[in-house]
């Protein structure tokens, strides 16, 4: 096995367990506008050893989520982000190695090249309406309603 497929395979084993991708629509915030939907991704954990090694294979960011007040005691709770473009390129990279966010991974690659790759910020009425379902699709399978 070849040190990339290595890092591949490893991060996308994280991300499987810890990870969780949606599609989300950013507002401007003096009003209740919708401008346009984003595809995030993110890991969450108290290793913040092991975020900054995805910050440096992946890019993205860390942040500090409530800390001293995590669920584990007084650890902090971090976590790493990616958005749009720079998300999409990660789960195409993870893709073959995913089992759990396989379908996840798969629909927000779908909606960047269909709705953001073709359209970019159009907010025509169709493309609002597309996006959304997109969106919507992404909720069901992050929270299925039958286990």
């Amino acid at each position: 096995m070849s040190s990339k497929t290595a890092t591949l395979a490893y991060a996308a084993g994280i991300f499987d367990g810890e990870g969780h991708v949606i599609i989300h629509v950013l507002r401007r915030k003096d009003r209740n506008i919708k401008l346009y939907h984003e595809v995030e991704l993110a890991i969450t954990n108290t290793n913040l050893e092991m975020l900054l090694w995805f910050k440096s294979e992946f890019d993205g960011t860390v942040t500090a989520e409530h800390p001293g007040r995590g669920h584990f005691g007084s650890k902090p709770i971090w976590y790493w982000k990616l958005t749009s473009a720079k998300a999409t390129q990660f789960l195409k990279a993870i893709l073959p190695y995913l089992i759990i966010k396989k379908l996840q991974a798969e629909l927000a690659i779908e909606f960047q090249n269909r709705c953001i790759g073709k359209y970019g910020r159009n907010l025509t009425p169709e493309g609002i309406a597309l996006r959304e379902q997109y969106r919507q699709k992404m909720k069901e399978l992050n929270h299925p309603k039958e286990i």
